[in-house]
């Protein structure tokens, strides 16, 4: 027996305790002998397993972002393991419970209670959860998870059952414990991404460096951020007779999954208990959560290994059963337990990220967040209601075993900490204990982000929790041994112990868990940690440097570790990098001795030296000879000797220099990039070494060199297949396809085919060729798969190649993701090679033989998961059409049998494999000189063209603009397109020409390291830079040259895409500055948020562009988004651009639609050219990856301008230019005035380029501007690739990585102006008085009008009022007044009398700018407002339409009753109207009084609702009859206000009864009743009525509005009334029924029987409403129309021989009229739901081929289908006309147009697929597509 003496003794008792000890000694002496020894009280113990399931069922769930529900559990499924020892009058009680996590009120009330029922006392009683992701919740916001009331009630009252029942059965008994390590079991999840791949987090911030999950080894991750602790630790407690009572183990392994309610740990207890019964008696087994927060089973290392969680826990229980075997227990160890609380600080929201949660909060309206940003707005807010948290911690002794309870997911590492430092011999951690406080990671991990750091309940504590945390449990386990804290053991092998004899100046082992890196050399110099790194990774992996322990290095991430070491003479470490050579400019930097040298891996830019060392040393640059291996281990030795500096490399020289003159002693590992990966082994030694030095210590660490990869195979071309086919049917297979070319090209498409009775023995054989490396995706291709198509949970056999996720490049054979079992096979597979794959199944087993081999490559079992006998197979894809082959596949075989090894290598031989020969790289062209560059531009006769700039003094530039003194403002985008190693590397250049020949001759770097800028204006003393997420002022204040002031004005623009940033500033006429928001469509930055640090305001921005009030921190959005550019003219009518747009006029400003929630505004633009018109380059076609139609025309539009001057053209028209980069020109456009808008055609209508386009492929113009000297300013970024990485399919950017910076170095400035004329000169205004800058506004030239204008406003020049009170009045340029009158408003000068003049102005544009400067003034001025009302009536479109969007504002009665004789003047002019509804919210009563008495525009005005009192008098006049009863305007307008009013329908009982007795009345007019019956169809007794009106005797319109009616009524029998009489119906009633019942899945199920049964004939059905059906959200439904009308024979390829056929164009016209015509043939000039193809690009047979059958091949966004669901299931189809914050418009399939507010909306989903339906084959035959083809080859140049 082992006896021990627990005591404490404070020091004041020492004196007497040592007197009264030396008494009982001296008594003792005097005692007789006895023989017996002191009695220690015994160990006693009781467990007890107590079923903690609930009885009822709907239970909530946690562990998941969001919450989800399950039934009920079964009796059993859930426990909670209780355990209870006593000793003496000691009593601890633990209990391990089945649940995700408990929280701490939860734990507390168990253990009130069981204190009542035992009397075990709180502080004692330790309740830990398993941590299973299945068990109901009882915690509150568990991310987006509130606790199950239930069962948080239910709960701990079966805790305390369970501890007093184990408290009722102890027993005397001995109690064991042991570690031993579970090598293999448990994995570190969290790994840290490249630089270059960080992810977004919830708050829209690219703030992750290390995430859960990577993926089997993803190339995107550079490896785990943590160690592991893989210690199974247990407790053995047994009766004194030896019979096992309880276990209770420890495993830091997260959860397993997919394993049962109680996951692994519930399996292991189970089995472990059944093991160990002995006469019929089991013990309670219980498994415990160590700490695992970043830990997992799954080894992201290696390929993906079969998920199988029984092998697993059996693993455990085997290793469990090892260590019980022996082991030694104990009768009577000391039992204490020690509790401390400790309250920590929550990372609380800022005020922007509150106001983003309270936002999101709103939106959400009380329901439970469904997405993470909902999740984490709802986690802000508790955050900010609880900003502390107090924690309980627990410290257990048993002896010499202590055990730490903490709350919730701490990492590996720090119980790694734990048990380095705490005094006992063992130490376990229990995480997940007495609360749940979320996850603690240390501070470094905290740095690196991701999601176990989002501030959430569930991760939540202060940076420094887990140093506190640690501390407070070190502290506790001092107090319960009486002993101190153990420091961290260093354990020197052979080679730490050689370094050591050479008297290191200073040596870092890199062992450290935390804070610096300890120095073992006598010297004291730690290495100084700054950046983010993670410690205690894996090390070299030898015992040579930690003998039988593990040795570990730390981990850079962006981090760097410095220290100042004198006099070293040499450094020597190891170091591991985990980056791709191919990543980087830099791969990273390795050492940095100040400005003595630099030491780095070379990367993408150094070519050739890519991943090998480069040495630099003042001038001197050598490169290393050896390429590094990626993840392993090399040994640096780095020399200085008297006459050189040299590099030795595992052993061996590997760079020399000469010695530099100044040796620092400042070094740092790493740099200002610092590698991504390890450092090991760090030391400095006071003698140079020698190359036997390194040779020896590189022995000494007994590592081996990287093995040299093999060469890789070369890629098989294969021979003729003539002869296979034959080899092939002479199998008999049961199908076969031989996929000739061009049919077997599968680029992720599917061949399906449908072949019953086929059983479990079936072969499947084929050829293939994978395009795709095997590293770009989580599976790369699956070539054959047979299972339910559409079936998420994709159940079946599944044949592919692997990919990121699993086994990359391997075959492997998955069964589903119900059972998730995959198989592998052992070859690498290389892209581009054709393979022959034969696989077999028979019942289980499956068998995969690669290129005709005898052996399999696969020969595994495999559950079958596909239906008996299930018919569907699928080529070139997976049944539900994920990861389908990108590359070929043909001569697919079917066998109803198992084919023999010896057929399948006969079908091999048939064709002959060889070597494809090496792809000969493809030259590209050279950049040319400046001057060659010059001569490559045509501009038209009598221009010429000037360089003003190039590089060196300018690089990349992308946008310009004048400062007052005539020096240039350059924006330079670096950093296009993917930053310069992952860092910002944007620049500001300011340009000067110092000798006034317009030729830029210096240069200087204003300001460096900006994100990607896009947009630059002069302003004050300095610069406005647009560099998404900001917009930011520069100033250099001290002169020299440089930005000393960088001062964020605006921030929260989106990043996304370098094409689309915020930029386009300029200055508007309206005192403010204007900007492009650099969106491509509406949808892009939707939801983005702009917050000023000016003003501490934030703006709901979206996609809008804005206009902004810099020094003040405003800003208000504008009509938008324009892409790149956003422009004016000299009257202020802005202008935008999107790739294939390139020129739109903004005819109505976002400010007034805004004004009228209830009204959904349509799009503000007019489009000034057709969509991707013609451009005339000089270049030769460039090759394309995407959209091939449109090479030739514009893909790239951008920075469209106004030219404002008449130096180029005094012909006194409008002039235009949009730049094109891709094609390397400008185009001129001339603009006319057309009504309130323009058109625009191209100038040089016949000529034959454009009017500035460059020979050279290099020139990229992004930039056209109007100079201060008359001239065309074109900047010209000069790349030789312009398009982003982003837009490029996967093959084009893989072709085009190593060309997308070329250019980089370049970049021109020009201008045109026209010969032998003088250009303006620059007048320095910066030096001009007020009045000069006053007399500049009669400049011709709008730049220097602007300048001007600006300086006077920036100046507030009152005191030169009058003079521009003069200029506004008299002066005869209208241009000229018009400035004098804005720059008047914008120094607060502007009088009513003055602007009540320019009201009558004689210029339109003049009356029109004055309107909008009166709008402000009209409350003040009564008779301002007077004035405008007249302007309702002039003659100028453009000034009515101003008045109407000006007179929207007032709130006078005048004002609504002038808008309402304006309206219905012009209610025919859309733009007017849709200004004069944005304010019906304030002058409905007027608009609605003038539209009755009109008879217009009644319809509209009752969908913009207004206030149920202002519409009561309309729909009162609207209910009442006239003298001959109700008019078919008074149905028709009722009838659609009930369609938004249904409840009102009880108002309108007079009008209900007059449209029920028109309806049927065959003596009524047909327009008359089928107004009527839009008014029915709301009450179940029309339905009769609507029912008898179905007959063939009934007129078609009549008829298709009875349809509309019943629809909207939606009896149970719609689908049956509708369809029992469909021979009689014509096409359109058809369609209109079609479309109804298309609506519900109810309905459309109905609508398939019908086709299934021949009620309905499949050639109803156009493509798209087949293409509708096939892509349907509803699985069961387009399971069901797949069957049904999918022809595998119709598939496009299959079409091929029509391209041989001689077309007929009037049979052509047929078929368009029957397919086509209508969405695309244009009514009155407007295509419907298509593009006009008037204007269509590639007219060729193959263009027009692929557009017809293969649309999705490239989509447009404008033209991709949406589905939107109704809150009463409804179901719309169609595309998205316009949208706004509150309203969209959907072009339905029909043509119709239906407005809907997004408060009606259930849920809105874009397709990923093109309106255009890819069915249209199904309804031609080869000769219909060859007609087809020729009419649209001659479609818009003929009458058509």
């Amino acid at each position: 027996m082992e006896w021990y003496k627990v005591m404490k003794i404070s020091p004041s008792a020492t004196t007497l305790l040592a007197g009264a000890l030396c008494c009982l000694l001296a008594l003792w002496l005097r005692l007789p002998a006895d023989d017996s020894a002191p009695t220690e009280p015994a160990l006693e113990a009781g467990a007890h397993i107590q079923d903690v399931t609930p009885p009822f069922g709907s239970l909530l769930i946690n562990g998941g972002f969001t919450e989800r529900r399950r039934g009920k559990m079964n009796p059993g499924d859930l426990k909670a393991r209780c355990f209870v020892l006593r000793r003496d009058q000691t009593l601890i009680a633990i209990a391990v419970v089945d649940s995700c996590m408990i929280p701490r009120d939860v734990c507390d009330r168990a253990k009130q209670l069981t204190f009542k029922a035992t009397g075990i006392p709180t502080e004692n009683i330790l309740i830990t959860s398993t941590h299973t992701h299945t068990a109901p919740s009882t915690m509150d916001y568990c991310l987006g998870t509130m606790a199950d009331p239930a069962y948080t009630n239910f709960l701990p009252p079966k805790i305390s059952e369970g501890i007093t029942n184990a408290f009722k059965k102890i027993q005397p008994a001995r109690i064991g414990w042991f570690q031993i390590p579970a090598k293999g079991l448990t994995h570190n999840r969290r790994w840290i991404t490249r630089p270059d791949k960080m992810q977004t987090d919830p708050f829209g911030e690219t703030t992750v460096r290390a995430m859960m999950h990577p993926g089997y080894q993803n190339p995107n991750y550079i490896g785990p951020s943590g160690p592991i602790d893989d210690d199974l630790s247990l407790i053995s407690i047994e009766s004194l007779d030896g019979k096992p009572l309880a276990v209770l183990a420890n495993y830091s392994m997260h959860y397993y999954g997919g394993c049962g309610p109680a996951d692994y740990f519930g399996m292991y207890s189970d089995r472990l208990a059944e093991k160990l019964t002995r006469d019929g008696q089991a013990p309670v087994c219980a498994m415990t959560q160590g700490t695992s927060g970043d830990l997992h089973w799954m080894n992201y290392k290696i390929p993906r290994n079969i998920r199988d969680a029984s092998k697993y826990t059996n693993d455990l229980i085997a290793l469990t059963q090892t260590a019980l075997k022996d082991l030694p227990h104990h009768d009577s160890p000391p039992l204490a337990m020690d509790q401390k609380s400790l309250t920590l600080k929550r990372r609380l929201p800022d005020q922007k990220r509150l106001a983003w949660a309270d936002q999101l909060l709103t939106e959400m309206k009380g329901r439970r967040p469904k997405t993470r940003p909902e999740v984490y707005a709802e986690q802000a807010r508790y955050l900010h209601e609880n900003p502390s948290e107090e924690i309980l911690l627990q410290t257990l002794r048993i002896g010499d075993l202590a055990l730490t309870a903490l709350p919730n997911e701490v990492y590996a590492i720090t119980g790694l900490k734990l048990k380095a430092r705490s005094p006992f011999e063992t130490t376990i951690n229990l995480e997940l204990s007495n609360g749940a406080s979320g996850y603690i990671p240390p501070p470094e991990q905290h740095a690196l982000g991701g999601y176990n750091t989002w501030p959430a309940r569930t991760a939540g504590l202060e940076v420094q929790a887990e140093p506190k945390i640690v501390e407070a449990l070190l502290s506790s386990l001092e107090s319960l041994s009486e002993k101190p804290r153990r420091q961290a053991a260093l354990h020197h092998g052979d080679y730490p112990k050689a370094i050591l004899t050479k008297k290191p100046l200073a040596y870092w082992r890199c062992d450290d868990l935390d804070g610096a890196l300890r120095d073992s050399s006598p010297h004291n110099l730690p290495g100084k940690i700054t950046g983010t790194v993670a410690y205690y990774l894996d090390g070299p992996d030898s015992p040579a440097f930690s003998g039988d322990h593990s040795n570990h290095a730390l981990q850079l991430a962006g981090g760097n570790v410095s220290a100042t070491v004198p006099n070293a003479r040499s450094l020597s470490f190891f170091f591991w990098n985990g980056m791709d050579q191919s990543v980087r400019d830099n791969t990273g930097d390795l050492v940095l001795l100040d400005d003595t040298f630099h030491l780095r891996i070379g990367g993408k830019a150094d070519g050739e030296h890519a991943g090998h060392l480069i040495l630099k040393s003042g001038e001197n640059i050598t490169h290393g000879g050896t390429n590094l291996t990626l993840r392993h281990w090399h040994h640096l030795s780095l020399s200085i000797d008297k006459s050189h500096l040299q590099l030795f490399l595992d052993g061996q020289l590997e760079l020399k220099l000469p010695r530099p003159k100044i040796l620092s002693t400042n070094w740092t590992l790493g740099g200002p990039l610092p590698i991504e990966g390890r450092l090991d082994e760090v030391a400095w030694l006071p003698t140079p070494l020698t190359i036997n030095d390194a040779k020896q210590l590189y022995t000494l660490s007994k590592l081996t060199p990287p093995p040299k990869p093999l060469p890789p195979r070369p890629k098989q071309d294969r021979g003729s297949t003539k002869n296979y086919s034959q080899t092939i049917l002479a199998s008999k297979p049961t199908a076969y396809r031989p996929l000739n070319p061009p049919t077997n090209n599968f680029t992720g498409k599917r061949f399906p085919a449908n072949v019953p009775n086929i059983g479990d023995t079936y072969s499947v054989s084929f050829w293939f060729r994978n395009s795709l490396p095997n590293s770009k995706r989580p599976v790369t291709g699956y070539l054959f798969s047979r299972g339910i198509d559409g079936l998420k949970s994709a159940d079946g056999d599944h044949l592919g190649i692997g990919g990121t996720h699993a086994a990359a490049g391997h075959l492997i054979v998955y069964n589903g993701n119900t059972q998730q079992k995959l198989l592998t096979g052992k070859t690498v597979l290389e892209p581009g090679s054709w393979h022959h794959l034969t696989m077999i199944r028979q019942g289980q087993r499956i068998r995969v033989f690669l290129n005709g081999h005898p052996k399999p490559e696969i020969d595994a079992s495999l559950p079958r998961t596909y239906p008996d006998t299930h018919p569907q197979f699928f080529f070139g894809g997976r049944s539900d059409n994920f990861a389908n082959l990108q590359g070929h596949l043909d001569h697919a075989a079917l066998f109803n049998r198992a084919l023999t090894p010896g057929e399948i290598s006969t079908h091999y031989r048939t064709v002959k494999l060889t070597p494809a020969p090496l792809p000969t790289k493809t030259e590209i062209s050279k950049p040319l000189s400046p001057a060659d560059s010059l001569k490559a531009i045509h501009v038209p006769d009598g221009y010429e063209v000037q360089l003003v700039a190039s590089e060196p003094l300018v690089q990349d530039p992308v946008a310009i603009d004048w400062s007052p003194n005539g020096q240039l403002w350059v924006a330079e985008m670096a950093d296009y397109p993917s930053g310069i190693d992952g860092k910002p590397g944007g620049r500001v250049r300011l340009l000067t020409d110092s000798d006034g020949d317009g030729v830029f001759d210096k240069s200087s770097l204003f300001l460096k390291d900006l994100n990607f800028p896009a947009g630059i204006m002069s302003w004050r003393k300095g610069v406005l830079i647009a560099a998404a997420p900001d917009i930011i002022y520069a100033e250099d204040s001290t002169g020299d040259g440089k930005a000393d002031i960088k001062k964020v004005l605006f921030t929260g623009f989106k990043q996304g895409n370098q094409q689309l940033r915020v930029n386009g500033l300029s200055w508007g006429l309206d005192n403010h500055v204007h900007g492009a928001n650099g969106s491509h469509h509406s949808g892009y930055a939707a939801g983005i948020k702009i917050t000023s640090p000016v003003s501490k305001k934030t703006f709901s921005l979206g996609s809008f562009d804005f206009r902004m009030q810099p020094d003040e921190g405003l800003l208000e959005p504008l009509s938008g988004p324009s892409q790149f550019g956003r422009t004016r003219d000299d009257w202020g009518n802005s202008f935008g651009v999107q790739n294939s747009f390139p020129l739109w006029h903004y005819v109505l400003e976002q400010r007034y639609l805004a004004r009228n929630p209830d009204f959904a505004a349509p799009d503000p633009r007019r489009q000034l050219r057709p969509r991707n018109p013609p451009v005339f380059q000089a270049t030769p076609a460039q090759k394309r990856y995407h959209s091939f139609n449109n090479s030739g025309h514009f893909t790239s539009a951008c920075s469209p301008m106004i030219y404002r001057d008449d130096l180029l053209f005094p012909d006194k028209e409008i002039h235009a230019f949009t730049c094109e980069p891709f094609h390397n020109l400008v185009q001129h456009m001339i603009l006319k005035r057309d009504g309130y808008s323009f058109t625009a055609k191209r100038a040089e209508a016949d000529g034959p380029l454009d009017f500035f386009a460059s020979k050279d492929r290099w020139s990229r113009p992004v930039m056209a501007r109007t100079g201060p000297d008359g001239a065309l300013w074109v900047v010209d970024m000069y790349r030789y690739m312009i398009e982003h990485p982003e837009w490029l399919p996967k093959e084009g950017r893989s072709e085009m990585q190593e060309h997308e910076r070329k250019g980089s170095a370049h970049g021109r400035i020009y201008r045109v102006f026209p010969k032998n004329k003088k250009l303006q000169p620059f007048p320095r205004l910066d030096r001009a008085s007020p009045a000069q800058l006053v007399a500049q506004l009669a400049h011709s030239n709008g730049v220097i009008r602007d300048l001007a204008h600006r300086l006077l406003v920036e100046k507030q020049a009152v005191f030169v009022t009058d003079s521009l009170i003069e200029l506004a009045q008299k002066h005869s340029s209208p241009k000229t007044r018009l400035h004098a009158l804005c720059i008047l408003d914008g120094i607060d000068r502007l009088s009513p009398t003055l602007l009540k003049s320019a009201l009558s102005d004689p210029h339109p544009q003049i009356k029109r700018n004055a309107l909008r400067l009166a709008e402000s003034r009209w409350k003040k001025h009564p008779g301002l407002l007077t004035t405008s009302l007249k302007l309702t009536n002039d003659s100028d479109p453009a000034v009515r339409l101003q008045a109407a969007c000006s007179l929207g504002l007032s709130h006078s009665p005048a004002a609504g009753k002038a808008l309402a004789r304006l309206v219905v003047r012009d209610h025919t002019l859309p733009f007017i109207r849709a200004a004069v509804f944005s304010s019906t919210h304030l002058h409905f009563d007027h608009l609605a009084e003038a539209a009755l008495e009109n008879g217009v525009l009644i319809e509209e005005l009752l969908k913009l609702g207004g206030k149920q009192k202002s519409l009561d008098p309309l729909i009162t006049r609207l209910a009442t009859p006239g003298e001959n009863g109700f008019t078919s305007n008074q149905f028709k307008a009722l009838g659609s206000w009930l369609d938004h009013h249904p409840k009102a329908v009880s108002k309108l009982d007079q009008a209900l009864t007059a449209a029920r007795k028109v309806a049927p009345d065959q003596t009524s007019p047909v327009p008359l009743r089928v107004a009527a019956i839009s008014l029915l169809g709301r009450h179940p007794s029309d339905q009769a009525l609507l029912g008898n009106l179905l007959t063939s005797k009934t007129p078609s319109p009549l008829k298709c509005a009875s349809i509309d009616a019943l629809a909207r009524l939606a009896p149970s029998n719609l689908s049956k009334s509708l369809l029992q009489n469909w021979a009689t119906h014509s096409v359109q009633e058809r369609t209109r029924i079609l479309d109804i019942l298309l609506r519900r899945p109810a309905w459309t199920q109905a609508c398939l029987e019908a086709f299934k049964s021949g009620t309905i004939s499949l050639t109803a059905l156009d493509a798209s409403r087949r293409q509708l059906l096939l892509t349907h959200s509803d699985p069961a439904i387009q399971r069901q129309a797949t069957q049904l009308l999918k022809d595998p024979s119709k598939q496009p390829a299959s079409f091929r021989p029509a391209l041989k056929l001689k077309g007929d164009k009037a049979a052509g016209r047929k078929v368009f009229d029957q397919l086509c015509a209508v969405c695309h043939l244009p009514p009155k000039g407007l295509p419907v739901n298509g593009p006009d193809l008037r204007s269509i690009t590639d007219r060729s047979k193959e263009g027009l081929f692929i557009s017809i059958l293969d649309p999705n091949q490239s989509i447009d966004p404008t033209y991709e289908s949406h589905t939107i669901i109704l809150p009463d299931d409804t179901t719309l189809f169609g595309r998205i006309l316009s949208e706004n914050q509150t309203h969209l418009t959907l072009r339905q399939l029909d043509g119709s147009d239906r407005q809907l507010s997004r408060k009606t909306v259930k849920s809105l989903k874009k397709s990923g697929r093109s309106l255009m339906p890819e069915g249209l084959g199904s309804a031609m035959s080869h000769q219909d597509l060859a007609n087809l083809i020729s009419f649209l080859q001659g479609f818009g140049s003929q009458s058509n």
